[in-house]
């Protein structure tokens, strides 16, 4: 501006005024310029969550996009291959938008927007099952993607992006594997070293101090014949009942152990001790921080759940067999 000097205030939005109050004879000129548009993209997807549901006859999927643009324009999403597109929300608003063959267009306006697109395919339940391919059409920041393995599935294992969910069961295994076979080796071991093997196995669902109840009942029985074999007569009384005592303590505490392991197994859900980007067991979650065009990979490793129930059955089934040489020997 040129002339009389402006003087400003601020309003309660917080913006800046400018007022002139010229006298009479005074002039203000003020020159005004569009400035130029910065070179770059004019549409940023802030945000991108992908979830997928499968089920034993149909997938339930659901894509969300958060927008940022200052030019109107289109955006093209194709869907994945037998996709039946249910419906489609732009603020909340459901829109009549349709799919041309496997591709959405959606209406992209000046400012802030979140779009949500659900749609179902057919499906079966496999060993491995993976996001259905979906092409947001452009570069995105955020990504998110979540499936649900449902409750009838026993799950293995996830592959994906490294910024995801870790099945940490398998290494809890491993740990029981090993400790089996040191006490294989530990000389006057009551058991074979494939007996251990199969005990420990049986104990990958309850805190492994569950198991140290149990291979101490054992040691306990060994020590006690050792200790009484060459004595026809206890040193002191008090020493042989309160040893007696404790042998029976222990006893029950194994029973009850015994009992943990077997109820665990085949009543209670299975815990595979699933962690990292806030997974459970029953949803598993990956992020990506860049994304151009198609999403990313990923799947889950699964098993119908009575293949472990069957599994752990015969497993307690063989407990019940054991015992029944285990108990006259103690």
């Amino acid at each position: 501006s040129e002339g009389v000097v402006p003087f400003g205030r601020i309003d309660a939005q917080g913006q800046r005024t400018l007022r002139w109050a010229p006298w009479p004879g005074e002039e203000v000129a003020i020159a005004i310029q569009r400035p130029k548009g910065v070179e770059g993209q004019a549409m940023t997807i802030d945000r991108v969550d992908y979830e997928v549901r499968p089920g034993n006859r149909l997938l339930e999927a659901k894509l969300r996009l958060h927008a940022r643009a200052s030019k109107g324009g289109i955006r093209r999403v194709t869907l994945p291959e037998g996709a039946q597109l249910q419906r489609v929300t732009i603020d909340g608003k459901e829109r009549g938008l349709r799919a041309n063959g496997r591709v959405v267009q959606l209406p992209i306006e000046t400012g802030k927007h979140r779009f949500e697109i659900r749609w179902q395919q057919p499906w079966s339940r496999r060993l491995i099952e993976d996001f259905p391919a979906v092409d947001i059409g452009g570069k995105a920041v955020n990504v998110t993607m979540t499936i649900a393995r449902g409750e009838d599935r026993w799950l293995l294992w996830a592959i994906g992006p490294s910024w995801g969910p870790a099945v940490l069961f398998w290494s809890h295994v491993f740990v029981l594997l090993l400790l089996a076979i040191g006490l294989g080796r530990t000389p006057n071991s009551p058991l074979k070293t494939w007996q251990w093997l199969l005990l420990s196995l049986g104990f990958a669902q309850v805190p492994t101090p569950v198991l140290f109840i149990v291979v101490l009942w054992f040691f306990a029985m060994v020590w006690r014949k050792a200790y009484w074999a060459d004595r026809t007569t206890p040193d002191h009384a008090a020493w042989f009942d309160l040893s007696q005592l404790m042998l029976a303590g222990i006893t029950l505490g194994a029973m009850g152990a015994l009992y943990a392991a077997i109820h665990s197994n085949l009543l209670l859900e299975v815990d595979m001790q699933v962690t990292g980007r806030n997974s459970t067991n029953h949803q598993l979650n990956w992020y990506v921080d860049r994304v151009d065009g198609a999403l990313p990979e990923a799947a889950i490793l699964s098993l119908p759940l009575l293949v472990w129930r069957v599994s752990m059955l015969a497993w307690s089934l063989w407990l019940v067999w054991s015992l029944l040489k285990w108990l006259p020997w103690a």
